[in-house]
């Protein structure tokens, strides 16, 4: 189990954010000391996890992350119009190396060593025993974001580096984001904060976040779903079947529960994070599913890939085009291997075809999103999900002969072996009912705590608060697994 994997689900992070809360909101009259306090907590929970297996590494990059891209920020700002490319350049180059070194050098050398040996040539490359630090990929590319919309004239640079160092910094996003741009987070750090905004929309928020991670995706971990990609041979054919829509509730759970916690734990130091995830799998296609899932780096692919390559005022096979390579890009991102490449090339190839339906359509001088008939979206949920979830398979499996496995099994219906526990069941119709019910539910019950604030109230919510988290804590599994995301 990684620290990764525990640092928002364990009792010392727990008790490290009670201590930070209480000083930070001690020093309510003092803003430069409340900066201080975010910056150096964000500081110390992002090394003291991983100082035993990578000393100060994580943190060094962190900081040459921050530092370049706020130098890079102010020489774009200050340069000539004909210099504010190559300042940008600059920038964007050293975000994309340190991402680049620490997460693709080794898928590139052994491309590499491939290549020559086909020709029968000789390469020699140093094999460097590099880790990849938790969170780089978000902390990077939320860097060059914040560039580009400098460059583009969208935003300008905070003068101040404290500001940027907390930005970046920023302890309950920095693992795994939401991915923030300069325009959700900047101008929170620059005012004081001085109260708690809606401290029981954030208990809640945090409650979420437990149940879906310690309960719902812990529960799925623990009857089996990763075993089922790992060894698809022992399974049946209905198992797999189950295994495969158990990890796309478990990735749902996992990550979603993530981002509920950061979300909850920002709001009680006084900041509001954007949302990453708004039902997913309640969409009804592929284009929909997209705007609902991870939204902060679906943004992210739309202004800084797709557009930049025309977006969608081009040709329409152009479009398509410019959607493929979106969405390859997608998937190197998620990491060096033929089964993430193939991944973001099913789903590039998926929204080109969304895309040209939806044109199509237009033409003939139909609405594309007018409501469709309750069997209609009943029929376009179950080919969306099914799209996600059997598309998710190489994406999981360690290698394309696992993933080949897996494929012709599941649609064998004669392979057989050992079963999965109908408690998968339970738990993605569980997920699923979350998606559909959940945020009216969370609403609802949001609106019943809204009530002018005393300190009984606020006493209350505290106990409440505290009672939910000793029988979450005392209901979970004997082990939390690392988040799945944390990889990438």
């Amino acid at each position: 189990m990684t620290a990764a994997s525990v640092q928002f689900i364990s009792l010392p992070f727990l008790f490290f954010f009670l201590i930070v809360l209480s000083i930070y909101w001690l020093n309510v009259r003092y803003p430069v000391v409340q900066k201080w306090i975010l910056l150096i907590s964000s500081l110390l929970f992002y090394t003291i996890p991983f100082y035993d297996t990578a000393g100060l590494k994580p943190l060094s990059l962190l900081i040459l992350s921050t530092i370049s891209a706020y130098i890079c920020a102010q020489l774009i700002y200050i340069c000539r119009p004909h210099n504010r490319a190559m300042a940008l350049s600059l920038g964007i180059s050293i975000q994309l190396g340190i991402l680049g070194l620490h997460k693709y050098f080794h898928f590139f050398r052994e491309s590499t060593l491939h290549i020559a040996n086909f020709f029968g040539l000789e390469a020699h490359i140093p094999l460097l025993q590099i880790a990849l630090p938790v969170g780089v990929s978000f902390y990077c590319f939320q860097a060059i974001a914040y560039l580009v919309d400098i460059k583009r004239g969208h935003d300008t640079p905070t003068a101040s580096l404290l500001d940027f160092a907390i930005f970046q910094a920023f302890f309950p996003k920095l693992l795994l984001g939401p991915i923030c741009r300069s325009h959700d987070l900047l101008p929170q750090i620059q005012k004081p904060r001085t109260t708690i905004p809606n401290i029981h929309h954030a208990l809640l928020l945090i409650l979420s976040g437990l149940i879906k991670k310690m309960i719902i995706a812990t529960m799925l971990y623990e009857y089996g779903v990763p075993q089922a990609f790992l060894d698809p041979e022992g399974l049946s054919a209905l198992s797999l079947w189950i295994a495969a829509f158990g990890y796309t509730a478990q990735l749902y759970c996992d990550f979603s529960g993530y981002t509920d916690l950061a979300l909850g734990f920002a709001m009680l130091l006084g900041f509001t994070l954007p949302p990453n995830f708004a039902s997913p799998y309640v969409a009804t296609n592929l284009g929909d599913f997209w705007k609902r899932w991870h939204m902060s780096f679906s943004r992210w692919l739309r202004d800084y890939i797709y557009i930049p390559l025309g977006g969608a005022w081009c040709s329409p096979n152009r479009i398509s085009i410019n959607l493929f390579l979106t969405f390859l890009f997608c998937g190197i991102w998620h990491g060096a291997s033929m089964g993430y490449l193939i991944w973001g090339a099913v789903h590039g190839v998926g929204l080109a075809v969304h895309k040209r339906r939806r044109d199509n359509k237009r033409k003939k001088g139909v609405d594309p999103t007018r409501p469709s008939s309750y069997s209609v979206a009943c029929l376009g949920w179950m080919y969306t999900i099914s799209f996600i979830t059997f598309s998710r398979i190489v994406f999981q499996t360690p290698d394309l002969e696992h993933a080949w496995s897996y494929y012709t099994r599941m649609f064998n219906p004669f392979a057989t072996g050992l079963a999965i526990s109908w408690e998968q069941v339970v738990l993605i119709l569980l997920t699923f009912g979350i998606n559909l019910w959940g945020p009216a539910i969370f609403q609802s019950l949001s609106k019943s705590m809204e009530k002018p604030q005393s300190t009984f109230s606020l006493v209350g919510y505290i106990l409440l608060f505290v009672a939910a988290m000793f029988s979450l804590f005392s209901l979970m599994p004997s082990g939390i697994p690392p988040f799945l995301y944390a990889r990438f």
